[in-house]
């Protein structure tokens, strides 16, 4: 049974560590370029096809997340559910090996993509719950943004790693890859699922207490979840902050989920970036994104997570519309680095925003519509960014499109009215 422990604590981190290559190569930087560029038939059917992707995955996430986290609760076996959706996105990503640079291949990358991206975020949702867990009060704020800044700087590793062993060389991996059909960018996939799975071992092998086994028939308990998930919603309108703090949540998320989607991608179009210009651009993100972790561990501390949230907000709002105006890769450069230093901590501070102010009993279920909040309107940000692009024929004024969602998150939060006593929970004075 995990416990606040310096070990658990730093098993907890390394799942993070583990997990998070999986967003940064795969559904940021490296595969998407791959998917467009090269797999699709054209670059504009690839943005069409990647969109579509993002939108049935949170479809997906949608059905199942929250219930996921209620079966957990009720049957107290959430280790069982944490395993399997964390061996299936492990098992999709060794899969993406299989897709090659053919349109033929369009269809299979889709699913893979899918359902790894199912299994990310249904893991994560009860991976979070664990965090009040192996943490005190006090601690929950720091130890939060240590494992999301390992995280980002795990990405950093795996891209550098990727980098100088596979796209770089011109004989990658010693020797024993070729460029022939992008096999060194296909291996990424396996060299993702990989490093997913080692450093991931230590908290599949954690057991946690099981209840009784259930004499409900699956029909039963699917029915009951759904039921339950219904109820779930209606409980955190009594506690309104939880219910408002979801749908803010819900809509910055969807703004911070469109730039990650589609930031490699404008920046391969609008600069020309080639994927050995893509990978050390993702590394400096990644290592901006993970200082801003490490920094938002502190800020919570002393000012609190809604302070850090709000004061994200409105920088990544400022840095974002300088990002847009300019057109020089240099200034690129510079702006996408201080934005990405606010990305971090809207995500850390987020977390334990959620885990001081939900329930010890319903953390499966609440942490179940906190992935649902992330997820549910993904669809979104790529349909707006997608529909104003194609209006215009301008990707800027497509990218415009997520200050939207980074406004209306902003001006919600900046209202929400939570309880003094839960926002002084974890604070050193």
């Amino acid at each position: 049974m995990m416990k606040p422990t310096k070990y658990y604590q730093f098993i907890w981190c390394l799942y993070d560590w583990a997990h998070t290559v999986w967003p940064v190569l795969i559904i940021t930087f490296v595969f998407p370029n791959y998917f467009v560029n090269n797999v699709a038939l054209t670059p504009a059917a690839g943005n069409i096809a990647w969109a579509n992707t993002m939108t049935i995955s949170g479809i997906l996430i949608a059905l199942f997340a929250p219930i996921i986290g209620v079966i957990s609760d009720t049957l107290r076996n959430s280790t069982l559910w944490f395993r399997l959706f964390t061996l299936l996105n492990i098992a999709c990503a060794f899969s993406l090996w299989y897709v090659k640079p053919s349109s033929d291949y369009v269809y299979l990358a889709m699913a893979l993509t899918i359902l790894g991206t199912v299994g990310f975020e249904v893991s994560s949702a009860l991976y979070n719950g664990y965090l009040t867990s192996v943490t005190t009060p006090k601690d929950l704020s720091k130890i939060s943004g240590i494992g999301w800044g390992l995280g980002y700087f795990s990405g950093i590793l795996c891209l550098t790693f990727c980098l100088f062993t596979l796209v770089l060389p011109d004989a990658p991996m010693f020797g024993l890859l070729t460029k022939d059909e992008y096999i060194h960018i296909r291996a990424i996939g396996p060299i993702v699922g990989l490093w997913y799975l080692v450093f991931s071992l230590p908290m599949l092998l954690q057991s946690e207490p099981e209840g009784q086994q259930s004499k409900l028939s699956v029909l039963q308990i699917l029915t009951m979840s759904y039921q339950q998930f219904i109820q779930s919603i209606r409980k955190t309108k009594k506690q309104p902050y939880i219910y408002y703090f979801l749908i803010y949540r819900m809509i910055y998320t969807d703004g911070i989920n469109t730039l990650f989607i589609f930031a490699g991608i404008y920046a391969a179009k609008t600069f020309g970036m080639s994927f050995n210009e893509i990978i050390p651009f993702a590394i400096a993100c990644n290592l901006s994104a993970g200082i801003g972790c490490f920094l938002a561990s502190a800020s919570d501390s002393v000012f609190g997570e809604r302070f850090t949230i709000n004061i994200s907000l409105v920088f990544l709002i400022i840095l974002l519309t300088c990002l847009l105006l300019i057109n020089t890769i240099v200034y690129f450069w510079v702006y996408a680095l201080l934005a990405t230093l606010f990305v971090g901590p809207l995500q850390t501070s987020s977390r334990s925003l959620m885990a001081k102010i939900c329930p010890p009993e319903s953390k499966g279920e609440f942490f179940g519509l906190y992935a649902l909040s992330g997820r549910i309107t993904s669809f979104l940000g790529p349909l707006f960014l997608s529909l104003v692009t194609q209006a215009t024929g301008s990707d800027k004024l497509g990218m415009a499109t997520i200050l939207l969602f980074l406004l209306i998150g902003l001006i919600g939060m900046a209202q929400l009215k939570i309880p003094h006593h839960l926002l002084l929970l974890n604070r050193n004075h």
